[in-house]
């Protein structure tokens, strides 16, 4: 039984190894800018960006939002804010006249220098704190009308965080309409390295069973039989 078992184990890894990918490139045709908005001097080390792309190299100088929905990408475990280049453009080039029923939408994404989130439950405290100014400051740039509520997209870590901004008390939790996680271990972390980290899941938890979130609509996305690194099962979360 226990060579079965053993052999099932090794099996798995080989025969994902071997399945069709599910899912499709994106491609780009034209160069993607990230510019830095300016948001709190006291995190010296994360940045807010807003995407935006154009057909010359040259960084684009002028800061200027549309009237569409504002999205914000959270990037994970030594995850890049660059990231956010695949949905941005496709959701860009959605919004052209060809496609005038398509919604609009202005994407920024959190630099939050690479940390390894996922192994160091020291650094989200720190970094959900950002994410929340980041929020207030986005919102408040939308001057003579009132943007539909954030739309948050987590990769990895990124959607665990995104998740616990639900624990601040002093947030503005209306101003959130949707959070789509892929990827992301909500039922728990893949790793449990430290008691921060088993703390700050504790603690979402118990602010999401309370309620508080009930108006946000939670989409969790798995990356399939594929994702070797979080397994679907983690993806699950009594809330999505």
């Amino acid at each position: 039984l226990g060579a079965a078992f053993l052999c099932l184990v090794a099996f798995l890894p080989i025969r994902s190894y071997f399945l069709p990918w599910a899912c499709e490139m994106t491609w780009m045709y034209q160069h993607p800018h990230y510019q830095l908005v300016s948001v709190d001097e006291r995190y010296p080390h994360y940045s807010l960006h807003l995407y935006r792309e154009s057909k010359s190299r040259t960084q684009i100088k002028s800061f200027q939002l549309g009237r569409g929905q504002p999205v914000l990408f959270i990037p994970g475990n030594s995850g890049s804010h660059k990231q956010v280049r695949s949905a941005a453009s496709v959701a860009l080039r959605m919004h052209t006249p060809e496609y005038p029923r398509h919604r609009e939408f202005d994407f920024f994404t959190v630099n939050l220098n690479e940390e390894l989130s996922g192994l160091y439950g020291g650094v989200l405290e720190s970094q959900l704190e950002f994410v929340a100014v980041s929020i207030e400051h986005i919102l408040s740039l939308y001057k003579g009308h009132s943007p539909e509520p954030m739309v948050l997209i987590g990769h990895s870590m990124g959607g665990v965080v995104a998740r616990g901004l639900v624990t601040l008390p002093g947030f503005n939790i209306s101003s959130l309409g949707t959070i789509i996680t892929l990827a992301s271990p909500l039922k728990r972390p893949v790793l449990a390295c430290d008691s921060q980290l088993q703390y700050f899941y504790k603690s979402i938890e118990e602010a999401w069973s309370q309620g508080r979130a009930d108006h946000i609509t939670l989409v969790s996305i798995a990356g399939g039989e594929k994702d070797l690194m979080i397994p679907a099962h983690l993806t699950l979360s009594p809330s999505a």
